[in-house]
């Protein structure tokens, strides 16, 4: 079955071709429809989605082990072991159940009496919808044509958050059905994303759950293998995570664009663990950091061999469709147009039922809680490509929010206070932080480094400092503007510098911390060659040997001079730092290097000697 939008396309194709064909035209199947009979057709979408065969629930690790304990403790109950083989049988045969067509149409029927509210509040908002593209011009706020596609989408929305206000946890809520309707209907076909209005008794409820399950995530015992991502003090941050998180809800698939390193993954993330507690879920999210030599075996998988055998090594992408997790395509853009048309089977919305996908092995099924994340740069970033037509109509595009000056103060406040412990003395001043949050709104509105900052670097600088704060003896006179300074210039050689470019970074800085730093002092750090100066400590019998530019001090090395074995050793070390005063050019890199955090990535870049 071959299926075009525009019968024109045939004349594009072999008369040889065609012919082997007959060829069926679908005339607009909404035209001239009255509102009884739209009734009837919404009324057969919703049973329609009714008849999808239910997978059972795969159960989560601590739900395993009670009933791996529960099975041990029946072992001899012969019945009980039938039965437990039934209900496999029933997760493998989806596809096995019959439904009789008079109970359907039964159905249909109740369901048109009984619904009509619900039904009238349908019809209203799908005729916001312009009908052709001619009316679709004329629209200021939908766009989206009136289709059965979009029909369908709206009613399998509807039905989805409907079940979840449903569950006992929200019986308290008064959600109507309206709130619902007018939810699902600008999600969908609200053309300006800023402008999707979601009710605010249904703002209340939700974000109240997501700010208190992420605050659980950033504070329990497994919270260091979780990103920290805070939202709860911006209001443009937390309409964009209601909006992805209703998405995941109701299977509307996105599309995030922003700059580098605005945090667009790390929320895409944060949300996919919020939502996997909230759904009792294992595994939140499976990624896949494309580029320009991704293949689509790469996140569908592979065939290898194991123990002999050739087998079908799943990739991240099968993974996530199976077990209903969220799969996060990663810089999609950046590789090949063949490779992102590949994932078009899959943004179908076809749900438990046996399918043949392209690059997966034997048929596979799509689980109701997958979902489907693209985040990206936008096009105009260097080596990104536009996304096909085939998907751009299957997903919703959202630019990450960008933040206020008293938001980004807020989120430089919370990432230092995440830092550390309670009660823990020696951290950076939060006054501090939120200087650093102005400081690089600053950078990034005058152009002051070769690429714009972002809280990325925010994070790192922090990271910088508490290393710095903990090992304060190896570190002096090295406060949080000269952090800042060394980290903005450092991928600019002395050649590429411009003069005027430091002045303006050290007048911002300035500006920022004002009686917490001295220009003066700044220029001197910066434009000083580096020194080595040491000291000796006569209590522990201990020499130091630090890198000095102007008052700032960072330990290079030090020598037990107490001790009479090892003394080959201490001359050697001698030897070695005696060179390294003659060389300014090592102190300066070695300087650089040591603001660093431990465990923090660097890139040398330089001539070859």
């Amino acid at each position: 079955m071959i299926r075009t939008c525009n019968i024109n396309n045939i004349k594009d194709m072999s008369p040889a071709f065609v012919n082997r064909f007959d060829v069926i035209v679908l005339e607009n199947q909404l035209e001239n429809l009255n509102d009884t009979q739209l009734g009837e057709l919404i009324s057969n979408l919703f049973i329609s989605f009714e008849r999808i065969p239910q997978k059972i629930r795969k159960i989560n690790t601590n739900e395993k082990f009670e009933n791996e304990l529960q099975i041990v403790e029946e072992d001899n109950n012969e019945e009980n072991e039938e039965e437990h083989e039934e209900v496999e049988n029933i997760n493998v045969n989806i596809n096995n159940l019959i439904f009789n067509k008079e109970d359907i149409i039964k159905r249909e029927k109740e369901f048109f009496n009984n619904e009509k509210n619900l039904i009238n509040q349908i019809i209203n908002k799908i005729k916001l919808l312009p009908e052709n593209k001619k009316d679709g011009n004329e629209s200021k706020d939908y766009s989206h044509l009136r289709t059965i596609t979009s029909i369908s989408r709206f009613c399998y929305g509807i039905m989805k958050l409907r079940s979840l206000f449903n569950q006992i946890k929200y019986k308290q809520t008064n959600i109507t059905d309206d709130d619902i309707i007018s939810t699902i209907f600008e999600m969908l076909f609200r053309d300006d994303n800023e402008k999707i209005n979601i009710s605010e008794n249904k703002k209340k409820i939700l974000l109240e759950e997501l700010i208190e399950e992420n605050k659980k995530k950033m504070k329990g015992i497994d919270k260091d293998k979780y990103e920290k991502y805070f939202f709860e003090n911006s209001e443009s941050l937390k309409k964009f995570v209601l909006i992805v998180y209703i998405s995941t809800l109701i299977n509307l698939y996105l599309c995030v664009v922003s700059p580098p390193g605005s945090g667009k993954t790390t929320a895409a993330r944060t949300i996919a663990e919020i939502r996997a507690k909230i759904l009792m879920q294992d595994i939140p999210f499976y990624i896949h950091t494309h580029h320009s030599s991704t293949k689509p075996n790469d996140f569908y998988g592979t065939t290898t061999i194991s123990d002999s055998e050739i087998i079908f090594k799943e990739g991240s992408l099968t993974l996530a469709i199976t077990e209903g997790s969220v799969y996060i395509a990663d810089e999609f853009n950046i590789s090949s147009e063949l490779n992102m048309k590949s994932v078009t089977p899959v943004l179908e919305q076809t749900f438990n039922q046996d399918l043949i996908i392209p690059g997966i092995d034997g048929d596979t099924s799509i689980d109701p809680n997958f979902f489907f994340i693209i985040c990206q740069n936008d096009v105009g970033t260097f080596g990104r490509n536009e996304l096909p037509d085939k998907i751009k109509i299957k997903l919703r595009k959202i630019v990450y929010p960008e933040q206020s000056k008293d938001e980004i103060e807020s989120i430089c406040s919370d990432i230092n206070s995440s830092l550390y412990e309670k009660g823990e003395s020696n951290k950076l001043d939060d006054i501090e932080a939120r200087y650093c949050g102005d400081f690089m709104i600053d950078v990034n509105k005058k152009n002051l480094t070769p690429q714009p900052w972002s809280l990325r670097d925010i994070n790192k600088i922090f990271l910088r400092l508490k290393n710095q704060k903990i090992k304060n003896e190896d570190f002096k006179e090295v406060g949080t503007a000269v952090n800042l300074q060394f980290y903005a210039l450092s991928s600019i050689t002395r050649e590429q510098l411009d003069e005027e470019i430091v002045d303006k970074l050290i007048k911002s800085l300035q500006s920022n911390f004002k009686e917490k730093t001295n220009a003066e002092d700044l220029k001197k750090v910066y434009e000083d060659e580096p020194k080595l100066y040491n000291q000796f400590d006569s209590k522990t019998k201990v020499r130091k040997f630090y890198i000095q530019k102007h008052k700032s001090l960072i330990l290079l090395d030090k020598i037990r001079e107490d001790l009479e074995r090892n003394e080959e050793e201490r001359i050697n070390k001698r030897k070695k730092l005696e060179k390294y005063s003659r060389l300014p050019s090592f102190l300066e890199c070695s300087f650089r290097m040591k603001l660093s955090n431990y465990d923090e990535p660097l890139l040398l870049s330089g001539p070859t000697c």
